[in-house]
């Protein structure tokens, strides 16, 4: 008999200190899912500034694109304004065939 109360005292006490564990560990878990929730939260709205800023700079390329294309065609009419007072404009010329694509302007029309 005593030694079976011995035995139950030290499972009494084991169950109690794995009890005690238990209820820590759940209370690191409890702040740990707190700050989870709150890292949560910080990268959702990190995730929305960040998809403002990937607009906005889309929005850039396209202006800086836009900008790019019209200041080049401005160097073509600068470039070729003398050329097509006499009658011809080459737009480009082909890697492959090395052939000028050229623009002939006569008496107001246009001729390819």
């Amino acid at each position: 008999m005593m030694a079976e109360r011995k035995i139950g005292y030290r499972l009494s006490a084991i169950g109690y200190r794995l009890s005690a564990i238990g209820y820590r560990l759940s209370a690191i878990g409890y702040r740990l899912s707190a700050i989870g929730y709150r890292l949560s939260a910080i990268g959702y709205r990190l995730s929305a500034i960040g998809y403002r800023l990937s607009a906005i700079g889309g929005l850039t390329l396209s202006i800086s694109l836009a900008d790019w294309f019209f200041i080049n065609f401005q160097m073509f009419q600068k470039a070729y304004s003398a050329r097509l007072t006499a009658g011809r404009v080459c737009l480009f010329t082909s890697q492959r065939t090395k052939a000028n694509i050229c623009i002939k302007f006569e008496q107001g029309r246009e001729n390819q």
